[in-house]
């Protein structure tokens, strides 16, 4: 009894120690877990073959460093919450805010930036001159998504929500809502793509500046020893123009 229960001592020390994705040597990490919202241009499609800016980006992140990429589809809001808890190690496309801060390690190179835009339809006699006028509409927005302030905070302003940008389209078409918000150019690309161009128009009010796009580590995942490498890498490709060189091959 005593010897068997010495060898049921060391296989659970062993199994607990050594988890699936750890080497015996104690990398702690083999291949990245790239989690991708289908956001395009920068994240194209929800299951293989994905492609777009970031994935691009993520290929090269992951060969320098000598690591398998492994890339999962999810809803924005989901993926904020895997990322939280530590399912995957890897995210792109974020905008930086100190809520995702405390879960969220930023890549301080932002790759890429995307402005915000209101839409109406073409049509409409939505009037959204300025940002008072917000406060007598509905506006179609994607859940978790980090737009500007006060509009992400305001709780006076009537907000439908939808899981991913595509669904903005068809909901505003029918009326569900009087105005979407959106990031552009990532709203220009769904239009076009759904065959809807001509369909809706810019409203003239928008938040003046750019939201910075950034890479984030999950603070609980092991890919956080490699921190430094990854900024490095994100920079000489920033640096060198092949970001701009990918952005180019979506346009």
């Amino acid at each position: 009894m005593v010897v068997v229960r010495q060898v049921f001592v060391i296989f659970t020390l062993f199994f607990f120690t050594v988890s699936p994705g750890q080497s015996e040597e104690g990398d702690g990490i083999k291949a990245i877990n790239f989690v991708a919202t289908n956001w395009p241009p920068f994240t194209i499609g929800e299951k293989e073959p994905f492609r777009g800016i970031d994935i691009d980006i993520a290929k090269v992140i992951a060969e320098k460093i000598g690591m398998k990429l492994n890339i999962k589809y999810c809803p924005f809001k989901r993926c904020l919450m895997d990322m939280e808890v530590g399912v995957y190690d890897l995210q792109s496309g974020i905008a930086f805010n100190e809520e995702r801060a405390k879960y969220l390690e930023y890549i301080q190179v932002p790759y890429g930036d995307v402005s915000v835009a209101f839409y109406v339809n073409k049509n409409s006699a939505v009037v959204l001159n300025s940002y008072e006028d917000l406060y007598h509409m509905t506006i179609g927005r994607v859940i978790a998504s980090y737009y500007f302030e006060p509009f992400n905070s305001d709780d006076k302003i009537k907000k439908q929500e939808v899981y991913k940008e595509s669904l903005l389209l068809p909901m505003l078409l029918n009326g569900r809502f009087d105005a979407m918000i959106g990031t552009s150019p990532n709203l220009e690309y769904e239009i076009l793509h759904a065959g809807l161009k001509g369909f809706f128009k810019k409203a003239p009010f928008h938040p003046e500046g750019k939201v910075l796009l950034y890479f984030a580590i999950s603070k609980k995942s092991p890919l956080m020893q490699f921190k430094t490498e990854i900024t490095a890498i994100l920079k000489e490709l920033v640096e060198s123009g092949q970001v701009q060189a990918f952005i180019s091959k979506y346009r």
